[in-house]
């Protein structure tokens, strides 16, 4: 198990200026690049070939209209219990709310601490807090913890820093000798593999 560990991330970091958000994956196996989210763009940045993937503007049919979490999808129903328990994560006060997802699979636990203190600005195509609002969750999630089918916890998120200090202009471009491409997901390798 511990080998397979090393394939994990180990953190998550956004940076977040002005409409523009640039997503980096901390530590384990990295398969795809940073996220770059510009002007109404979405690239994937792929270091090992310096180039910067326009990533498709369109949803697909099947997904449009869609995010992340939905339950619009047919055959799907959550529903919403806002627990008792408030703590506090980071020195922000956090109300605890538990998602009941059943669907044709079977359902799905996750639990949440919400915090009313911290917005998180709207930036198209971003679903960390759409998926929530969906759902009725109003507020900015500070933890996050998933239970699978027979209450086994695939993936716990925590938000472990919060920074205002000043992002550098230069973090939401890439460097020259970058190029820019359409993305293609047939030629799509992720990196190392």
């Amino acid at each position: 198990m511990e080998y397979a560990s090393r394939y994990y991330p180990t953190g998550y970091i956004y940076k977040i200026k002005e409409g523009n958000l640039r997503f980096s994956v901390e530590g384990g196996r990295q398969i795809f690049g940073d996220i770059l989210m510009k002007e109404g763009k979405k690239y994937m940045l792929k270091e090992d070939e310096k180039v910067a993937y326009l990533m498709p503007s369109e949803a697909s049919d099947k997904t449009k209209g869609m995010t992340q979490g939905d339950t619009k999808a047919e055959g799907i129903t959550a529903e919403v219990f806002k627990e008792d328990e408030v703590v506090e994560f980071l020195g922000y006060r956090c109300q605890k709310y538990r998602i009941e997802t059943k669907g044709p699979d079977g359902s799905v636990t996750e639990l949440v601490w919400v915090t009313d203190e911290l917005t998180m600005p709207k930036i198209e195509g971003m679903d960390m807090v759409s998926n929530l609002e969906q759902k009725g969750i109003t507020g900015f999630p500070m933890k996050r913890i998933l239970v699978e089918v027979g209450g086994l916890v695939s993936k716990i998120m925590e938000i472990r820093e919060i920074s205002f200090d000043a992002v550098p202009d230069s973090d939401f471009s890439w460097p020259a000798d970058y190029t820019e491409k359409p993305f293609d997901p047939s030629s799509f390798k992720p990196n190392g593999y």
